[in-house]
């Protein structure tokens, strides 16, 4: 039994192909619980509840890490700190990083009330914050359950493509329209999502083009 944190996809004996079939399956089931806390979340601020309802946004943003982490990674960073999932995945991911407007993530509000939410609304009644907060906080968490799925698609198919060959199988979602359980997305949170997959895109590429190098030169 591996420790928690650890790939469940590393089984040298199992057949390549049969570790895709299991990638889609942990990606589904993971994916799965991100949407239920995030669900969570969205009726919870429409009772006004805020605190609970940043607790749960918490929760889907840590397992949103864990799961990527994992799948792309090798090993989840076993911490409900947002912010230390952040700074881990910003050497792989370094278009994946919720909350951007300020290049400080210690002054930035709305991480540090999403960072205390696991702690203090779970335990304490001290914790507050208004509905603009809340609302501002579940936009980043709607566009980085996009980018989530943007960056495991575009993995996925580059193994995929290393084993099988061939075009690009999986299906495009349009997400100008929908996000998880039925909820709109903004126009601009449309253009971000679209801009992170794109800026991903490039950075794959380029990491794409160093391995060649690295090949051809040994």
């Amino acid at each position: 039994m591996r420790s928690e944190g650890g790939n469940l996809l590393d089984y040298p004996e199992m057949n390549l192909g049969n570790i895709l079939k299991r990638a889609i399956r942990y990606q589904a089931s993971e994916m799965e619980k991100v949407g239920t806390f995030a669900h969570t979340a969205d009726i919870l601020i429409r009772e006004g509840n805020h605190a609970i309802a940043t607790f749960n946004m918490h929760q889907a943003f840590e397992l949103g890490f864990r799961f990527l982490e994992r799948i792309c990674m090798g090993k989840a960073r076993v911490t409900h700190s947002i912010i230390s999932h952040i700074n881990y995945c910003q050497r792989y991911f370094p278009t994946l990083r919720p909350f951007p407007k300020t290049t400080d993530m210690e002054n930035n509000e709305l991480l540090l009330l999403l960072e205390h939410s696991y702690s203090v609304a779970r335990y304490g009644n001290e914790f507050e914050l208004d509905r603009a907060q809340t609302i501002s906080i579940q936009k980043e968490l709607r566009i980085f359950i996009g980018s989530l799925e943007a960056i495991f698609n575009r993995h996925y198919e580059n193994c995929r493509m290393r084993i099988e060959g061939g075009e690009t199988r999986l299906p495009q979602k349009n997400r100008d329209d929908k996000c998880s359980h039925g909820n709109v997305i903004e126009p601009s949170i449309g253009q971000r999502l679209r801009e992170i997959e794109i800026d991903h895109l490039r950075f794959m590429e380029k990491v794409q083009e160093l391995k060649e190098l690295q090949t051809n030169g040994q």
